[in-house]
């Protein structure tokens, strides 16, 4: 999941994907959304979160304040 906005990419906060490729000589991650395909530098990475994690983290606080 896209946890920050890349106008240089298209991808913005809440888009999702999955990894395609992981390429350790080029230092570079393949994501596939729903649109496109977009490789990621390693140094990029921190643009991107575990949806899951994401979600459960989120739920677990709207449980908490009812």
């Amino acid at each position: 999941m896209q946890i920050e906005n890349n106008y240089d990419k298209e991808i913005y906060n809440g888009d999702v994907g999955f990894i395609q490729s992981i390429n350790y000589k080029k230092r570079e991650i393949g994501i596939k959304g729903e649109e496109k395909e977009v490789t990621y530098d390693f140094k990029e990475l921190y643009e991107i979160g575990l949806s899951m994690l994401k979600l459960l983290k989120k739920s677990t606080h709207t449980i908490n304040r009812v």
